[in-house]
């Protein structure tokens, strides 16, 4: 996913009797699943399950050559709570009664995210606070589980992984 949000206000003259706020914000989520399973009872069995997930996105708050009178002024490029989330599951299964068990289970995920507030090139008054603010708030679960199991030559040979990170 990729997204830009953006508010911008140029060469513009504001008098206000009040507060001035600026605020651009921008949420994101992606939820995703990869489930394979493979089974065979005379030979080998393969299988596998990749997830990629990535979150890429700008937001920016921007006042570029403005004369402003404001009581208090916030320039804010961010949102209450969170801002980008994964949720991710990749899960595999491979199962052969009569050869090999092969398979893997991957979970990728990324957010890459820009968050800017900028006052350029302005004349600014104000009676109170002025601030300027960027945030972000980012979260990721993903969790990949393979399952491998096989009999071959005679013997028994049998392997689980459980891989997951927060």
């Amino acid at each position: 996913e990729f997204r830009r949000v953006l508010f911008r206000s140029s060469h513009g003259a504001y008098r206000l009797s009040g507060d001035a706020t600026v605020t651009a914000a921008g949420q994101s989520k992606i939820m995703t699943a990869a489930i394979a399973v493979a089974a065979t009872s005379d030979g080998n069995a393969v299988g596998g399950a990749i997830t990629y997930n990535r979150i890429s996105d700008t937001t920016k708050a921007l006042l570029n050559d403005v004369d402003l009178v404001a009581a208090d002024l916030l320039v804010n490029a961010g949102q209450s709570g969170l801002g980008a989330r994964i949720d991710a599951l990749a899960v595999n299964v491979a199962l052969a009664s009569g050869g090999t068990g092969l398979g893997g289970a991957l979970a990728v995920n990324l957010i890459d995210t820009t968050r800017s507030a900028k006052l350029t090139d302005s004349q600014v008054a104000v009676s109170g606070n002025a601030n300027l603010s960027s945030s972000l708030d980012g979260e990721i679960w993903g969790i990949g589980v393979n399952g491998v199991a096989g009999t071959n030559s005679g013997g028994d040979r049998k392997s689980t992984r459980l891989n997951s990170s927060h």
